[in-house]
């Protein structure tokens, strides 16, 4: 955090207006502050030198609008590099105060004097404003006069994001992230992050996915397809559940892969089911796909054509779900999958349950000696599927292996395949801030120290920068400088450390 201070040993003589940084660790604390940039506020007499109307950063940039009488200066400060400018505005620019928005746009805002109205004009970062389009100040069509000591800086909160493979809420587009309102959510939990915690299970956000339960298994081919959903929704206004099932596997949600159900306030939970009628799904049968839920209030406009962007309320949730098999001898196919935190759903699917008695989910922690960790009632006289679940709270670490045994009411018992799951850490890669134009960091968390190397690609295949790195166990940070080298466009960064190998996206702005 950068904390800007006008501050003084004694009064007015020697004031400085000073911009201290300050770290924190992982749990928000304070951990140390140093002085990053400081200017005289005046003389030591009393005669004012620098006025400053606030701060504003963008990219690592500190502009500072000096706007002291008959003194007025724009100063630019580096804050990776400690480099700074002054530049003289022309005559007749008085810098006000420092705005910036999301887009990293800067903005002189203020009146001129206090009787005249207040303007808001781009900065155009070399002491000059784009008076093409300056805008003057209303409020409710009356004109805003006065001086004021605060302006605006774009803040990024924690959101709640989604955490399915990164082609879902591709660069260039705002991913899918929501406002966190404990009135509106769903599941028990919400959370909130800096960034999109981009998995290839759609398990990066961790215990917070709970608005459906269990292993979800949609059909080949065209049928309806049903998932029951908790819901809170106390805001007092009618709130819309979407959802989308990316049917064709091409790695988005489409609009024609959405549907919606309207959820009215109530102060307890609700179970909505969300339907998709007629759904077409084609992948081959054992294969992924992803499963989108996003709820907000009916009235910000979510339908199912916006499965990226913001929404000031609600909550976002990604699963992976498995394309079922139907075989037409007696078959039991069994799948399992990490959930949030050390469970492990667990489904089993059969295409019919003629002469079963009962089914054993059995467990191992060597795929040797099993134990039984849950016990189902078959349907003996069933001929049509079945699908049991079951979420294993307890599982043998670091591996554990699941077969399931089908108990016959007359005959010998079978057995399902064995599946396994291993419990370790994963990898990533982040690009900070991301798009970017001037600079940004790369964050890793590494699962193993080495050697690495760093390549960032272009659009057309061509490696711009090919570099060894040290990486150590746990959180890396490296500064990409050779950003300011770029041209605008979508790179590609593939880091390998030994045998493992982490990508990310970096879109360039200029």
């Amino acid at each position: 955090m950068y904390l800007g201070i006008e501050e003084a040993d004694d009064g007015r003589t020697g004031r400085e207006s000073t911009i201290w940084r300050i770290d924190f660790d992982n749990d928000y604390k304070p951990m140390t502050g140093v002085q990053a940039f400081a200017l005289p506020v005046d003389n030591g007499g009393g005669t004012r030198l620098h006025d400053w109307s606030d701060i504003g950063i963008n990219d690592g940039i500190l502009y500072d609008f000096d706007g002291a009488s008959g003194s007025n200066d724009i100063y630019h400060f580096n804050l990776l590099t400690g480099s700074g400018v002054n530049i003289k505005p022309p005559s007749g620019t008085v810098p006000r105060q420092v705005c910036v928005d999301w887009a990293g746009t800067m903005y002189n805002v203020g009146s001129g004097s206090s009787s005249t109205p207040g303007t808001i004009v781009p900065y155009n970062g070399n002491g000059t404003m784009n008076t093409t389009l300056q805008r003057t100040m209303s409020h409710n069509g009356v004109l805003v006069t006065g001086s004021w000591g605060d302006a605006a800086e774009a803040f990024k909160p924690k959101t709640d994001f989604g955490d399915a493979p990164a082609s879902y809420d591709p660069p260039g587009i705002d991913p899918g992230t929501h406002e966190r309102n404990d009135s509106l959510r769903l599941g028990d939990f919400i959370g909130i992050e800096w960034n999109k915690r981009t998995s290839s299970d759609a398990t990066g956000d961790g215990a917070e996915e709970d608005g459906i339960s269990g292993l979800q298994v949609i059909a080949p081919g065209t049928s309806n397809f049903v998932v029951p959903v908790k819901v809170y929704n106390t805001t007092g206004r009618n709130a819309t559940l979407v959802g989308w099932v990316d049917a064709n596997g091409d790695g988005v949600f489409s609009p024609s892969e959405g549907t919606t159900v309207t959820v009215p306030s109530n102060p307890a939970a609700q179970l909505v089911n969300i339907l998709w009628s007629n759904i077409h799904v084609p992948l081959a049968p054992y294969a992924k796909t992803f499963l989108r839920l996003r709820i907000a209030t009916t009235d910000l406009g979510i339908s199912t054509s916006t499965p990226n962007g913001y929404f000031d309320n609600g909550e976002i949730e990604d699963y992976q779900i498995s394309v079922s098999l139907l075989l037409p001898d007696q078959h039991v196919a069994l799948r399992t999958q990490k959930g949030t935190g050390k469970t492990v759903h667990v489904a089993w699917e059969l295409n019919n349950e003629l002469g079963n008695d009962h089914y054993e989910l059995q467990r191992s922690s060597n795929g040797e000696i099993w134990q039984t960790v849950r016990n189902r009632d078959a349907a003996p006289d069933n001929s049509r599927a079945a699908i049991y679940t079951y979420i294993d709270n307890t599982p043998d670490m670091p591996v554990s292996y699941y077969r399931v045994k089908v108990v016959k009411a007359d005959g010998p018992a079978t057995f399902s395949e064995i599946s396994k799951v291993e419990f370790k850490e994963m990898s990533s890669a982040t690009v900070v801030p991301n798009p970017a134009r001037s600079f940004a960091s790369l964050m890793l968390q590494s699962t193993q120290a080495g050697k690495g190397s760093l390549q960032l690609i272009d659009a057309s295949g061509r490696v711009v920068v090919n570099e060894s790195i040290a990486v150590v166990k746990g959180p890396n940070e490296y500064f990409l400088s050779v950003i300011q080298k770029l041209s605008k466009g979508m790179y590609t960064i593939r880091v390998v450390v030994n045998d493992e190998v982490m990508t990310t996206s970096l879109v360039v702005m200029k």
